[in-house]
């Protein structure tokens, strides 16, 4: 039961065993116990037949025989029953005892289960509070969103709200420094966003704060990415949900213009697809809404989520884009 309820959430970690001490206890107890059940169905077998043979001679035998296997039979098949039924029973307060340890934000989860109350202080090394737990924001969307704004003007917020180490992972910087070898086909957008979330799981991982600000268009480079985040941290993906008519009007980098005339090609929005996230756990729209009323939106959403100190309004403006 431990093996299959936190297989999902140890595997790759510096936590994960194949199989635990605990594993294995309850696993022989329930071959110890289902060998017991054999014995008591052959024990009941056996009489049945010695009862058939006394009253009946062969015939009886064969009488008693087939209804002593018909009555084993059915009380192995219902000790094996309830015996499945008490694994799923164990597996769901495990499930539930993990879904409290990922939700715990100032205070170490606690479990009413005796075997996972003492298994919980390991586990909090791996999942520990929200307030000490690694964490990636993850902005997405169209150029001139505001993404990068909005990323920057976050990563300063929290310099100064939390004592964690904070680091930004701004799109056309990461470009620049990590990916420039890549162009801008979907193989390499693709390559890129992997990058940028390996980088900020590896922040995650030690308790820092990542805050990114790729287009990232594409939805299953952001899968690996959250894949690559939640298997040691927590990660918040925001959409800045920007109107493309929006952005372009805006054309803060003159880029839209040249993607319409056909300059700039495989232009995400014009020439290239974006994949509006399924699996947002915050949408921004910055249509004319002020930065600081945005931030606003952002920080109270990572406070009331248990991953920052209650808020303290921004006051610093930032330049628009």
């Amino acid at each position: 039961m431990l093996a299959e309820a936190i297989a999902a959430g140890l595997e790759g970690t510096h936590l994960w065993r194949p199989r635990s001490a605990a594993e294995t206890i309850v696993d022989g107890e329930l071959a110890r116990s289902g060998a017991r059940g054999a014995e008591h169905a052959g024990a009941e077998r056996s009489g049945a037949e010695r009862s058939g043979a006394e009253h009946g001679g062969a015939r009886g035998a064969e009488h008693g025989g087939a209804r002593g296997a018909e009555h084993g039979g059915a009380r192995g098949a219902e000790h094996a029953g309830a015996e499945r039924a008490g694994s799923v029973g164990g597996d769901l307060v495990w499930v539930e005892g993990l879904g409290r340890l990922r939700g715990a934000t100032k205070e170490m989860a606690g479990s009413g289960d005796v075997l996972l109350a003492k298994v919980m202080p390991v586990l909090s090394r791996w999942r520990p509070p929200r307030r000490e737990r690694g964490v990636v924001v993850f902005f997405t969307g169209l150029s001139g969103s505001g993404k990068s704004t909005l990323a920057k003007g976050l990563a300063e917020y929290l310099t100064g709200h939390v004592d964690r180490t904070v680091t930004l992972l701004d799109g056309d910087i990461v470009r620049r420094m990590l990916s420039s070898g890549l162009g801008f086909d979907r193989a390499g957008r693709d390559l890129n966003v992997r990058r940028i979330g390996f980088v900020a799981a590896e922040v995650a991982r030690h308790g820092g704060i990542a805050v990114c600000a790729p287009i990232a268009p594409y939805a299953d480079s952001r899968a690996a990415v959250r894949a690559m985040v939640e298997a040691v941290g927590d990660l918040v993906l925001v959409h800045v949900a920007t109107p493309l008519e929006e952005c372009e009007r805006r054309d803060v980098k003159g880029l839209y213009k040249k993607a319409r005339a056909g300059v700039v090609t495989q232009f995400t929005g014009i020439s290239d697809p974006y994949d509006e996230p399924l699996d947002a756990d915050l949408r921004v729209d910055t249509t004319g809404v002020s930065f600081e009323e945005s931030l606003a939106v952002i920080t109270e959403f990572l406070a009331a989520g248990g991953w920052l100190p209650t808020r303290t309004t921004p006051t610093d403006p930032q330049p628009g884009g």
